[in-house]
C-alpha cells in the first residue's frame, strides 16, 4: 500500500483557512474535527452550541441518541465533561443545563455512535529533532480488556515516522501487546483493523504536509468496528509562533 498523499490544493485551502482566521494554539474538538474531514479521515462531526437559546433552535430537530460534550475544557472526561446516550431533546436541553452550570455554556453535540467495534487511539506530534511523529494503538481500557499487564505502558501502543502506508501502520501492529482484538465487542463481526491503518497513514500525510503548522494531533478513541472506522474525539494543536517566525503558517 502506498503512502498517501494529500491534495496541494487542500493543503494551500487550510493554509488559506488558518492565516485568514488567525488561528493558533488548541483548535477545539468542532474545528479540530473540521481539520480532519477535510483531510480525509473520518470523524464523527457534529455541532458546536454557544447558549442555551441556540441549543433549544436545533435540539428537535436533531437525530438521537446523541452525546454532549463540554466545549470549555480539553479533558472532557476528567470533569465529568461528557454526557452519553441522550435519547430526547428534553434529556438534551436538562442535560446542557446542568453541564452550562458547571462548566459553561459552549457545548459540542454530536451523534452517539453505539455500534459494536473496539476502540483504538490515534495520535500524532512534531518531534525537534525526527520530525512528525504518529503513534497508534489501543485505549488503555481495551488493552486491559484483553490482558494487558499494565494497559498504561508504551507497549500499547507503536510511534512511526511520517508519512507512512497503511501496510507499515499494519505491520507496527502485529508487534504490540496485547495484539488488538480480531472480533468485536460482542464477539460477532471481524473489526476492520485495515481501515484503522489506512486512517493512521492518512494522518501521517497530513502531519509531513503540515509539520511547520501542526505541532499536535490526537483522535482518542477511535472506534473501530466490522463497518470501517471513526473518530470519536479530537483535537489539533497549531504553532502560535509570530507569522516572522514561520513562513507557512501564523
Amino acid at each position: 500500500m502506498a503512502v498517501p498523499t494529500l491534495s496541494p490544493l487542500i493543503i494551500d485551502s487550510l493554509r488559506a483557512q488558518i492565516a485568514a482566521a488567525g488561528l493558533a494554539g488548541s483548535l477545539g474538538e468542532h474545528l479540530s474535527t473540521a481539520l480532519l474531514q477535510e483531510c480525509g479521515l473520518t470523524m464523527n462531526a457534529g455541532m458546536l452550541v454557544n447558549d442555551a437559546g441556540e441549543l433549544a433552535s436545533v435540539a428537535e430537530q436533531l437525530h438521537y441518541p446523541v452525546v454532549l460534550k463540554t466545549a470549555a475544557v480539553e479533558h472532557k472526561s476528567d470533569v465529568g465533561g461528557v454526557i452519553l446516550s441522550i435519547a430526547t431533546a428534553d434529556d438534551l436541553i436538562a442535560a446542557y443545563e446542568e453541564l452550562a452550570d458547571r462548566l459553561g455554556p459552549e457545548a459540542y453535540i454530536a451523534p452517539m455512535i453505539d455500534a459494536p467495534g473496539v476502540e483504538m487511539t490515534l495520535g500524532a506530534y512534531r518531534d525537534p529533532q525526527r520530525g512528525p511523529m504518529v503513534t497508534l494503538g489501543l485505549v488503555a481500557e481495551t488493552a486491559a480488556d484483553i490482558g494487558a499487564e499494565d494497559a498504561e505502558t508504551p507497549s500499547n501502543l507503536v510511534m512511526l515516522a511520517a508519512p507512512f502506508g497503511a501496510a507499515t501502520a499494519q505491520r507496527a501492529l502485529a508487534g504490540l501487546e496485547p495484539q488488538p482484538p480480531l472480533d468485536s465487542a460482542q464477539g460477532a463481526d471481524a473489526v476492520d483493523m485495515n481501515a484503522f491503518c489506512e486512517m493512521a497513514a492518512r494522518l501521517s500525510a497530513l502531519m509531513h504536509a503540515l509539520a511547520d503548522c501542526v505541532i499536535e494531533v490526537d483522535i482518542n478513541p477511535v472506534k473501530v468496528g466490522a463497518w470501517g472506522v471513526v473518530g470519536l474525539d479530537a483535537l489539533v494543536v497549531l504553532s502560535d509562533l509570530p507569522r516572522e517566525d514561520s513562513t507557512t503558517c501564523p
